[in-house]
């Protein structure tokens, strides 16, 4: 199988929760990280399943000081699902 095919092998399922209202300014949001994300895991030739949230300021601040220990908001986080949690590639926040 050449790579160009194997790239187009791959399948991801993206489910995308929007927790805050604010995103309701950007329609096309949801839409535009499901693209983003197949298209990365097409050229990754990887399958699977990701989870991504979008949110606000206020949550993703919270969940940096619990997750990395820093008290301050950030535009993304990410969480890798490891090998062994196949099919689940992993969790992104985005603020």
């Amino acid at each position: 199988m050449s790579a160009v095919a194997a790239r187009k092998a791959a399948s991801v399922i993206v489910d995308v929760v929007t927790q805050s209202e604010l995103w309701s300014a950007h329609p096309d949001a949801e839409d535009l990280v499901r693209r983003a994300i197949e298209k990365a895991a097409a050229f990754e030739n990887k399958s699977g399943e990701v989870a991504v949230l979008l949110t606000d300021d206020a949550t993703i601040r919270g969940m940096n000081a619990t997750w990395r220990g820093l008290d301050k908001p950030t535009n993304v986080l990410s969480f890798s699902a490891g090998e062994s949690a196949a099919p689940h590639l992993g969790d992104i926040a985005i603020a």
